[in-house]
């Protein structure tokens, strides 16, 4: 079976391929024995030649993370870590509607990359894919994160190790917050609680072969719970507007 053309707004991958740009959002802390925590959960993205670690800036607000003390690896598994260069919060919001401009985006030096490290890195390329929401009720969507209840910690070993967490879920709606969408969780029952998961990267999928699906970038998880069962998620359209102008300011 030969794959159908890619439009463009969907792009052709697998589920292993797809889920390679979410890592763990780390921060540095004083203690003789673990270096590093892990805050939450980001996303490599590229960007009109630019590259950003991506997270929902409440995950940094909430943990009261100091940005001189976050790092982020080259990928999953990676003990290299990327350099940051700036933080920006480029979305604007309304005071009694701020759900859209929970967004906090970690620009990365790449003249700083190391090119024997460098093809360990995995960015969601938002160049290749539209812009406008192809959303419907029932819809698949797919993520992966980092919830802190799967953190390992070996005391003896003095190691803390992250494990990722990818679920199923289906659009629902529109969010009563404006530029944000509802999501139903299809299946939690393995996991405690979704504390972590908020940054995690959501994908539409449409499935056209065994292990094989089309793609489009839906947006990122701001919120959910595992007794609701449901999630509340940042459209994809927020972060082309927020890209753009970061862009914009870095040519000026």
């Amino acid at each position: 079976m030969t794959d159908p053309p890619v439009s463009s707004s969907f792009q052709a991958t697998t589920l292993e391929q797809l889920f390679q740009c979410t890592v763990p959002l780390l921060c540095e802390h004083e203690d003789d024995k673990y270096t590093y925590w892990m805050a939450g959960t980001c996303f490599l993205a590229s960007y009109a030649g630019m590259l950003f670690a991506v997270t929902a800036k409440h995950v940094l607000d909430n943990n009261r993370v100091d940005p001189e003390t976050i790092r982020v690896p080259y990928n999953q598994g990676s003990r290299s870590l990327l350099q940051i260069e700036e933080f920006v919060y480029p979305v604007k919001y309304d005071t009694d509607d701020s759900d859209y401009a929970d967004l906090a985006f970690l620009s990365v030096d790449t003249g700083s990359l190391d090119p024997s490290r460098a093809g360990g890195l995995f960015p969601l390329n938002l160049d290749n894919y539209n812009r406008r929401d192809t959303l419907s009720h029932g819809g698949i969507l797919v993520m992966r994160g980092y919830p802190k209840c799967l953190l390992d910690i070996d005391y003896e070993a003095s190691k803390i190790t992250s494990r990722g967490y990818c679920v199923e879920a289906t659009y629902q709606c529109e969010s009563r917050s404006k530029h944000c969408g509802e999501l139903e969780f299809k299946a939690l029952a393995d996991i405690e609680d979704l504390n972590g998961l908020s940054g995690s990267p959501i994908f539409q999928l449409v499935k056209v072969g065994e292990g094989r699906y089309l793609r489009n970038f839906a947006g990122m998880l701001i919120r959910g719970t595992k007794i609701s069962g449901k999630g509340h998620f940042i459209h994809s359209s927020v972060f082309f507007c927020a890209l753009d102008r970061i862009v914009a300011a870095k040519r000026a």
